[in-house]
């Protein structure tokens, strides 16, 4: 038990710092963080979100979700694969799974935004509807040797001056 407690604060304390304040800044930080990321990483997909009328706000809603409950909604091999990553590499893990599941899902993203650029879908319906394709996303993930793959090799470099520059970018707005 008392090891139990201490891993917990381990990770609140030193993994996931100001996750779990009253503020949530620190969840608050990492998500716009990745909402950045995303933009950098991954244009094609900021692009998709950007074309089905999903906004900074509605994205980092589902974004807090991963993050705050640790990927609990990855299948369970998948999930403690995340969870094995997280403990050693630390927090950045959850910026490459949440890339990785946006890169393995870029597809049924593109499509919707193409499906609104021809007309056959309204935004604000294409915007629902990749809401959901998002919240989805951690439950699809069934095959974790793709899932780990694509977060640990098939991203390029997450360099850790780049995430501490877009987390401090990221703090001052949410401070603001």
């Amino acid at each position: 038990e008392e090891d139990a407690f201490w891993l917990l604060a381990a990770i609140v304390e030193d993994v996931l710092p100001g996750f779990y304040h009253p503020s949530l800044i620190g969840v608050n930080a990492d998500t716009n963080t990745l909402h950045d990321l995303v933009a950098i990483k991954l244009p094609h997909v900021a692009l998709s979100l950007e074309a089905v009328g999903l906004d900074r706000d509605s994205l980092c809603s589902v974004y807090v979700a991963w993050f705050m409950c640790l990927f609990n909604q990855l299948p369970s091999e998948s999930m403690l694969r995340v969870w094995d990553l997280l403990l050693f590499e630390g927090s950045k893990v959850l910026f490459r799974t949440s890339l990785a599941l946006l890169l393995l899902n870029e597809k049924r993203l593109a499509d919707l935004a193409t499906a609104v650029e021809q007309g056959m879908i309204h935004v604000h319906s294409a915007g629902t509807e990749a809401l959901e394709a998002l919240r989805r996303m951690p439950l699809d993930a069934i095959d974790s040797n793709l899932l780990v793959t694509t977060a640990v090799h098939g991203l390029g470099s997450v360099p850790k001056a780049l995430l501490q520059t877009l987390r401090l970018h990221s703090t001052r707005r949410v401070l603001s």
